[in-house]
């Protein structure tokens, strides 16, 4: 009885743009793929009880999505203000181990807005606004694998909307 786990992940992130005199400081797009092929081996079985066994033969591993990857831009701003936004995608997960069902894909587009500014020598302030799920997506927090009936906890249906104040003391 083997599992085979095999995949790649990789990383984009570069400065498109810098500048001192425009209004746009820095544009620097990002991209993130993760490609997993996680599957039980031939003749891989379970033994549930002393008169039963489940065959997961060859069958996906539960709970992990075969592809996930992250758009995104990153805007450094004149006057302290920054933003980004990033679009989100995570396919079909197995929830259980036989394949029988799964959770769907979805997209998630989020984004926040902000301003940065030093005050002083020994502190930094960083006020920001943001959402998340912008369009509404329905989508899990977490999937549960091999524990029906509740095999996952459903996100909020709609935009969550954050927001913050950090004041940051520098020695």
């Amino acid at each position: 009885m083997e599992e085979s786990d095999n995949g790649v992940e990789a990383l984009v992130k570069f400065t498109a743009y810098r500048s001192e005199n425009g209004f746009f400081n820095m544009v620097g797009p990002f991209a993130n793929l993760t490609y997993s092929e996680f599957e039980y081996g031939d003749n891989f079985t379970i033994q549930k009880s002393v008169t039963s066994t489940e065959d997961y033969s060859n069958k996906k591993v539960g709970g992990v999505a075969k592809i996930m990857f992250n758009l995104g831009l990153d805007l450094v701003m004149k006057y302290g203000l920054y933003a980004n936004v990033n679009y989100n995608y995570k396919d079909k997960v197995p929830i259980t181990s036989l394949n029988d069902l799964y959770a769907k894909n979805y997209n998630l587009l989020n984004g926040k807005i902000g301003f940065q500014h030093s005050l002083g020598n020994h502190f930094d302030i960083d006020l920001y606004l943001g959402a998340t799920n912008i369009t509404g997506a329905k989508y899990y927090l977490m999937v549960f694998v091999n524990q029906l009936p509740d095999a996952y906890i459903p996100a909020p249906k709609n935009a969550s909307i954050f927001g913050g104040l950090n004041l940051k003391y520098n020695l």
